[in-house]
């Protein structure tokens, strides 16, 4: 019977010879260690406080977190062993895994104890195995690893891999997959927002992914359950005989359990839980997202501060340690690094803007970073070669928001790369970070606006918009005419007097918007869904509405006139309110539906001579069709339900 590549038995027999291997500090496990700890961490640490994560087959951003959980959950480790076991003859991908789970799930932290449990010899024997974090000299760093038919390869954080962003995305998996297809086994691990720029979405429920001529299993890590944040506080906080028999709590562990209440589902997130102590205050007060990073970071700040006074250090303040992180955060950030030298951090503190802004001399910074304490509880840590790194992505996202937020750096110039993470912390505050960030298709992200004159002198294509307004009395403008908002999201906007004139929203996502006494002028609808989105006295005047998509939408007072009958054809309408709206189109007919004398009336575009009226009767089928025959051999037909007054043109 083949033993178990990876086992929470094994768990408990790490931390002892491990420590016993670095405190040797010579030999082959060391070396490694060493590699492992510059890399991702303290494996110590790790060791000592691990739990054994859930896996699932769908999305856990697809449930409701905070309430019943329904998905089918499974040990990671099982279906980890069960993947390793398996016979797998064809090279189609299926030896490939992908694991996805948002930030701070503890993707890195299941490579390491894998490769910890490889490390101490508890793997097969006959397997080798191999962990890169993934970055430009990836490919190369394959290359040279022999036997590959028996080694099992580990690929950390594709969503960090400088080479996989944007449009290059889907080819940089497809070399990935080129290059380990003969390995043994592959894992790689990823955001899971990052994921659907290939194509996670289309075949996510079906467990796999397909990429070129490659299809792989795909799993996601479950968020913590209260069982498994209730053991990592007893192993972080409890003594011997707490932890061995996980009955009574100490104080310590009660009093977490007790604040991360608050928290929501943020108290399932291991990141977050290892700094438990640094953010009671704020997890109390019910503070949003951004706060509870804000009191981490400060918190850790603090007590640097404290350690340096100590050691006769007074000059650097708490402020200025901040905004040199700050600044260290936006070096990391732009340059695709993970992480930097003093030289490096000398550099660019000799600049006037930063002068000014620190306004303490370069010299004292350097040494306030070089006598940071990089113990396993720091937010900054230093490898073997002494070049720094903050231990954890999203500790460089959040500083990148605070450096905006607080005017430390500025994304206006040189837009910032926006990741769910950064997201998420934006939203979390009422700040307006317009034109600082950038999707990676290259549109801007704008949330909680005001959109104003600017907004008509930048690059609209691939636009996010959210939770916006605009208002033609706070432009001088209330034309938009000519944008190119190609593949545009909006969502959770509003726009009032707005005059759409040759604007380009080809493959739009617009959903939960309004529009009020707004014109659509040869406006590109084409490709678009529009979903829960309320028209109030709009115009829509010969506009592309080629396979648009509206589903539970809304129109009041509403004239369309649609260019040709193809276009009419193709629309798809759903649970759509239709109330005083009149289509027009180019097959010389005219559509209206008047909800107050219950009519629908198809009249002649021509003359106005009425062709066919309708009376909506209360005791008529419950669904109406009605058919005519337009010019040649043109027809429009209009299927009409009177439970929820919506239509469906064909």
């Amino acid at each position: 019977m083949t033993p178990e590549f990876i086992s929470s038995k094994y768990l408990l027999s790490l931390l002892k010879p491990l420590t016993k291997a670095l405190k040797l500090k010579s030999g082959e496990r060391y070396l490694e260690l060493e590699k492992v700890n510059d890399v991702f961490g303290s494996s110590q640490e790790l060791a000592r406080y691990y739990v054994e994560p859930n896996c699932q087959h769908i999305n856990p951003a697809d449930e409701d977190e905070d309430g019943a959980i329904n998905s089918i959950r499974e040990s990671l480790f099982d279906y980890l062993n069960r993947f390793l076991k398996k016979t797998i003859v064809t090279k189609d991908g299926s030896n490939q895994l992908f694991i996805l789970a948002d930030a701070g799930m503890g993707k890195s932290s299941l490579m390491m104890i894998f490769k910890l449990m490889h490390i101490m010899s508890f793997l097969p024997q006959q397997y080798n195995c191999k962990l890169l974090k993934l970055g430009e000299m990836t490919l190369q760093d394959i290359k040279k690893i022999k036997n590959t038919s028996n080694t099992i390869l580990l690929l950390d954080s594709l969503d960090e891999d400088p080479l996989a962003t944007g449009t290059k995305t889907l080819r940089r998996v497809e070399n990935i997959l080129d290059k380990t297809k003969n390995f043994y086994r592959v894992i790689v691990t990823c955001r899971t927002q990052f994921f659907p720029e290939t194509k996670e979405a289309e075949f996510g429920l079906k467990n796999k992914v397909t990429i070129s001529s490659y299809t792989c299993p795909l799993v996601y890590l479950s968020i913590f359950d209260e069982g498994q944040v209730s053991e990592y506080l007893i192993r972080r906080y409890g003594n011997y005989m707490q932890r061995k028999f996980k009955v009574f709590k100490c104080k310590k562990a009660i009093r977490a359990e007790k604040s991360i209440l608050s928290m929501g589902s943020f108290r399932f997130r291991p990141f977050l839980l290892a700094h438990i102590e640094d953010i009671f205050e704020n997890i109390e007060n019910n503070s949003s997202e951004y706060k509870i990073y804000e009191g981490l970071i400060k918190t850790w700040i603090k007590r640097e501060i404290t350690k340096l006074r100590a050691q006769g250090n007074n000059d650097i303040q708490p402020e200025d340690m901040l905004k040199i992180c700050t600044l260290i955060a936006e070096k990391i950030y732009n340059s695709n690094e993970r992480t930097i030298s003093l030289d490096e951090i000398g550099k660019f503190c000799h600049k006037k803007s930063v002068i000014e802004l620190i306004n303490i001399p370069t010299s004292q910074i350097i040494e306030s970073i070089s006598k940071i304490d990089i113990s396993s509880n720091s937010l900054m840590n230093k490898n073997s070669e002494g070049r720094y790194r903050f231990s954890h992505l999203t500790i460089t996202e959040f500083l990148i928001v605070y450096g905006i937020k607080n005017s430390i750096i500025s994304g206006l110039q040189r837009p910032f790369k926006i990741s769910s993470k950064i997201k998420g912390l934006c939203e979390s505050t009422n700040f307006n970070f317009d034109w600082h960030f950038k999707n990676a298709k290259g549109g801007y992200f704008l949330f909680n606006s005001e959109l104003n004159d600017n907004w008509l002198n930048k690059d609209m294509k691939n636009l996010y918009l959210s939770k916006s307004e605009f208002n033609k009395e706070k432009s001088k403008y209330s034309v938009l005419k000519n944008l190119d908002m190609n593949s545009c999201t909006i969502g959770f906007s509003k726009f009032y007097d707005g005059k759409f004139i040759g604007t380009n929203m080809k493959s739009a996502a617009i959903n939960n918007c309004e529009f009020n006494d707004c014109f659509f002028d040869d406006t590109n609808f084409s490709y678009s869904d529009i979903f829960f989105t309320t028209f109030r006295h709009c115009k829509i005047d010969k506009c592309n509405t080629t396979a648009i998509n509206i589903m539970d939408c809304d129109f009041f007072d509403c004239t369309f006139t649609l260019n040709n009958t193809f276009q009419l054809h193709q629309c798809i309408l759903s649970n759509v309110m239709i109330e005083d709206v009149m289509i027009t189109t180019e097959n010389r007919c005219d559509i209206t539906f008047d909800s107050k004398n219950k009519k629908i009336i198809i009249k002649s575009y021509l003359n106005g001579d009425i062709i066919v009226v309708h009376e909506l009767d209360e005791d008529e089928e419950n669904t109406l069709k009605l058919r005519h025959k337009c010019t040649g051999n043109t027809f429009i037909e209009i299927n009409y339900s009177k439970d929820n007054k919506s239509i469906k043109t064909l």
